[in-house]
């Protein structure tokens, strides 16, 4: 068996792998404020022109957040597909480059980074009922944090296997050491929401803020230990012997 689908994996992490810029979140606050700005104004001039441009802001800052919320989802998504994809595609590689033993434990802890991670959610579901509906954008923040806690921590069992088999193998490893995967912020979702009630929603800033920024370094961080893995692999030696 070739690289070729693991390589496919790794290229596909340009689209899955969305890094959202961090201020986006923020521009439908900007919007709300323009809209007020625009209709005191049309209020003072005694224009009716002023509330038609801040209900265009308005809307437009709905929609920017519609975009941020459903982006969130989807990109949990579809980098929890692909990795999977890339970590039997990897057990494929090594066995039949004859470390079978390896791939039978690569595909058991990838399984089990499946369960833990949890399915699929699905992001227009989620987006409309996270916006229409009082309370659930709290459950939507809490799984966009605790589910990539849990692909996070079962995915550093699966690189540490990797990098194992390298060194057996006489390659150089991964340098786990100086990666941030594994080590994904576990966010409380009660202190979080608690904060976020007594401070009128202004805590809410930072929450959002973490929700973009903690998966973009993790995306950062997988795309140098993928890079690693590939160099790695296409060096790796045929099994001398059945592990």
């Amino acid at each position: 068996m070739s690289l070729s689908s693991i390589e496919r994996s790794v290229r596909e992490a340009e689209r899955t792998d969305y890094k959202m810029p961090v201020w986006l979140p923020f521009i439908p606050i900007l919007f709300i404020i323009i809209g007020l700005m625009a209709m005191f104004a049309g209020r003072m001039a005694g224009m009716t022109a002023g509330i038609g441009t801040a209900m265009a802001f308005f809307l437009l800052g709905v929609l920017v957040n519609l975009y941020v919320l459903y982006k969130w989802i989807w990109r949990r998504n579809e980098h929890f597909r692909r990795t999977l994809l890339l970590y039997n595609s990897i057990a494929d590689y090594i066995e039949s480059k004859g470390y079978k033993e390896g791939a039978v434990r690569l595909r058991d802890e990838a399984r089990r980074m499946e369960i833990y991670q949890g399915g699929e959610k699905g992001a227009v579901l989620w987006t409309i009922l996270g916006s229409i509906v009082p309370f659930v954008i709290y459950y939507v923040y809490h799984f966009l944090n605790k589910d990539f806690v849990h692909h996070d921590r079962e995915e550093r069992i699966i690189l540490e296997q990797i990098d194992r088999l390298l060194k057996d193998a006489g390659l150089e490893g991964l340098d786990l050491g100086f990666t941030s995967v594994g080590r994904f912020p576990e966010r409380s979702t009660i202190l979080y929401f608690i904060l976020s009630l007594i401070t009128l929603n202004i805590f809410t800033l930072y929450w959002v803020y973490v929700l973009t920024k903690d998966p973009n370094e993790h995306f950062d961080a997988h795309r140098i230990l993928e890079q690693k893995i590939l160099e790695r692999l296409e060096n790796l030696p045929q099994a001398s012997t059945e592990e």
